[in-house]
């Protein structure tokens, strides 16, 4: 990337970190935002004068994405509080936003609710998309199987995603309320009859004694 290649030239030390947390979310805004020929432009070009106007407006997009994000989270934190505050166990927020930023909503609302959250984008007219997180303990695929109407989906016990139609949308969300709920009082039920560790060590000694 010639843009890249001149702040090097210019003795920029580029680290992982740098790579990680701060080029990664450029070059990946724009893919966010529904432009993603504008990363990849700046990537292929060879042209040194280009290249920099081509950084320069990815920088501008990312902005322009973190900004997206702060806004959309200032309206579904209240939906969600409502949803938490009604004792449901899940957190299901849906609008038309870009699918691009569905699973940045659902990091960030995972982290301060402690459930399982589905953001929805339903800018499609005949397709959801969804992005989903959890804390540990759920597992997204089993519950994405169970689920006849998904028509796509695919991921990690406590990240992953899925697609559907949109008509379907209501009875989804039923039904992942009803399996995730499951898997709660489950892994609740496990984790009260596991027995404490230094119990088990005492039962061990104990037992050893006798024999």
């Amino acid at each position: 990337m010639t843009g890249l290649d001149a702040k090097i030239k210019e003795g920029y030390c580029l680290t992982s970190q740098d790579l990680g947390f701060v080029l990664s979310p450029i070059l990946n805004s724009s893919g966010r935002m529904n432009h993603a020929q504008l990363s990849i432009r700046a990537l292929l070009s060879t042209n040194q004068e280009e290249a920099q106007i081509l950084v320069k407006d990815l920088i501008e997009t990312n902005q322009q994405r973190k900004q997206l994000v702060r806004d959309i989270l200032d309206q579904v934190e209240v939906e969600a509080t409502e949803q938490f505050d009604s004792g449901s166990n899940i957190i299901w927020l849906e609008g038309s936003w870009s699918k691009g930023i569905i699973g940045l909503l659902a990091s960030r609302i995972v982290n301060e609710f402690d459930l399982p959250v589905i953001v929805i984008s339903n800018q499609n007219q005949e397709e959801i998309i969804a992005s989903m997180r959890a804390p540990a303990g759920y597992d997204f695929p089993k519950a994405i199987l169970a689920i006849s109407e998904i028509t796509k989906g695919g991921g990690h016990a406590q990240a992953a995603g899925f697609s559907a139609k949109k008509d379907d949308s209501k009875i989804i969300h039923k039904r992942f309320e009803k399996i995730l709920t499951q898997q709660k009082n489950l892994f609740r039920i496990k984790r009260k009859t596991k027995l404490n560790p230094r119990y088990q060590m005492k039962c061990q000694r104990n037992n050893s004694k006798k024999t």
